[in-house]
């Protein structure tokens, strides 16, 4: 348990958020071709430097124990995104991309499709580019026609990581701060809530470990405390509240959540993913 722990804690630290350009081997591309993780954005919203965790890393660690067979339940299988400006926007290229996580890591592969597809026409309604953006976008399909099913989940889930990140890093350049957070908090709630009802449904304290994040959760509070003071808007308020409550349940020090922390949490970031979806 001890050694799940400090394998968690050090992908915590280190993130997968913007992830690597992959290429025909499966190996992360040079160091100085990926974008930074999420550097900038802690910088500008008070400097808590650490990279965030990717919905696939804890995905990885509960299919040691549990059934991927078991987890479609939490899939959203919407590929809806929203057309109520760039913040609404960016929450949700964050969700159809943990998704898109999810369908590729249970196999459906057409779903997993379907979602990487509305998160590529989102990101182009943004109107951002680069040349990364576009090599990313072309990996990604690549990937996704993959026959092998394990080489089609690691290329799939580093593509999108990536191409997540190189959002981020963009919208940061141009000082979209609010849309670039959007898209890393949508993308970090659904994984709670997904992995969350995972470990309610098939709880050990080992499961449970998965679930340890609370300096996350403490950076998308003060990231939201500045951007509300930041705009002079009330658009974030609503979520800050529920995010803190979020942050002190994962706040368990050297213990373990227990069963019925776990659900609460799994209550609470499915409250907090449909309230910032109405934003």
């Amino acid at each position: 348990m001890k050694k799940l722990f400090l394998v968690l804690l050090v992908v915590g630290i280190v993130g997968c958020s913007a992830g690597n350009d992959v290429d025909s081997a499966q190996a992360p591309a040079p160091e100085e071709d990926a974008a930074p993780k999420v550097t900038d954005t802690v910088q500008s919203l008070g400097g808590l430097f650490l990279g965030l965790s990717s919905p696939n890393e804890a995905f990885q660690a509960l299919a040691e124990t549990t059934s991927p067979d078991d987890w479609v339940r939490f899939l959203d299988e919407s590929t809806a995104i929203s057309d109520r400006g760039r913040v609404a926007t960016g929450f949700d290229i964050g969700v159809r991309g943990a998704n898109a996580l999810l369908a590729i890591a249970v196999g459906d592969v057409d779903l997993a499709t379907s979602l990487a597809e509305s998160v590529q026409r989102a990101a182009n309604g943004l109107d951002i580019s680069s040349d990364r953006l576009e090599r990313l976008g072309t990996q990604l399909q690549e990937a996704l026609q993959i026959e092998d099913a394990t080489d089609r989940e690691v290329r799939v889930s580093r593509s999108l990581n990536a191409l997540r990140g190189e959002l981020v890093q963009l919208l940061n350049t141009i000082d979209e701060v609010e849309v670039a957070l959007a898209i890393e908090f949508g993308a970090w709630i659904e994984g709670v809530r997904q992995s969350s009802g995972i470990v309610r449904d098939n709880y050990t304290e080992q499961l449970a470990l998965t679930l340890g994040r609370a300096n996350e959760a403490v950076y998308f509070v003060r990231a939201l405390e500045t951007l509300r003071a930041r705009e002079e808007s009330d658009t974030f308020t609503a979520l800050i509240e529920p995010m803190a409550q979020m942050a002190e349940l994962m706040d368990v020090g050297a213990s373990v959540m227990t069963a019925a922390q776990v659900t609460t949490l799994h209550l609470l970031s499915t409250n907090l993913r449909d309230r910032a979806a109405a934003i």
